[in-house]
Order: C-alpha cells, then sequence, then structure tokens
C-alpha cells in the first residue's frame, strides 16, 4: 500500500516531528519505508530509523511517499 501526503509542521521532518513519526511507525509489525515521490523507490528510506529519516531533509509543504 503506497500513500503520498504533504508536510505539514512548520520545522518539516526535523527533530520532534521525525521522532513522533518514528515512534509512531515503530508501532506496528511491518516494514515501512518513506521518501520523496520524485526519487522512486530508490530513495525510499527506513520510516524506523530517525537518522533515516531527517536525512531525508523534508520540509513544511514537500511531498512524502
Amino acid at each position: 500500500m503506497e500513500r503520498t501526503v504533504g508536510v505539514v509542521p512548520e520545522a518539516g521532518l526535523h527533530a520532534r516531528p521525525a521522532s513522533e513519526f518514528v515512534q509512531t511507525a515503530n508501532e506496528f509489525d511491518a516494514t515501512l519505508s518513506i521518501g520523496r515521490p520524485a526519487d522512486g523507490d530508490d530513495g525510499l528510506v527506513g520510516a524506523n530509523s530517525m537518522l533515516a529519516v531527517t536525512g531525508l531533509n523534508v520540509e513544511h509543504g514537500d511531498s512524502v511517499r
């Protein structure tokens, strides 16, 4: 299953919002990935890794899938 959404927090997916995202992702018994739509499957990173999520440098208003 795949979904594309816009990033709402003013800070993007940095520090606190990324931490909350990763904590929520870790609650599921599934393999979750996140990335930018334009990067295709090569740009997906594990949603359970704080370092990987913040490394995407996602800003307010960007889209992620």
